[in-house]
């Protein structure tokens, strides 16, 4: 399959703002998260747990480009120390398989990481 995420900012931009309080404020803060499928009779087959994993793997190895870090800081309410942090942030891999099954992970780095992963977990699921 290929890459459903191609760019950081897929991110909505209450990530952003989430991540930039969560940075400020409590970049010390440890959490852990756990994947939960709500619909009951969904089975994930091995081959679907291992194209999310791909996908998420393919995420975090993304970068922001000059173009959007240039787009982050003309926001106004984005202050330039987050968009400075998010330009050098290397989004590896959690501790684990980020996949379904009801994994559980540390983020690392606490809420801010756990923050900025949702989106490709939940975009590999839904495709």
């Amino acid at each position: 399959m290929d890459q459903i995420i191609t760019s950081l900012l897929e991110n909505d931009l209450y990530k952003f703002s989430m991540g930039q309080a969560i940075y400020h404020h409590f970049s010390d803060y440890k959490t852990t998260w756990t994947f939960k499928c709500r619909n009951k009779d969904v089975v994930f087959s091995d081959d679907v747990v291992e194209e999310i994993k791909h996908q998420i793997r393919m995420y975090c190895a993304l970068r922001f480009d000059e173009e959007e870090l240039e787009y982050l800081h003309n926001i106004r309410w984005i202050k330039g120390s987050y968009v400075d942090f998010l330009s050098q942030d290397q989004f590896r891999p959690l501790n684990g398989p980020a996949v379904p099954r009801g994994c559980r992970s540390d983020t690392g780095r606490g809420e801010l990481r756990r923050v900025l992963r949702r989106l490709p977990g939940r975009a590999a699921v839904g495709s």
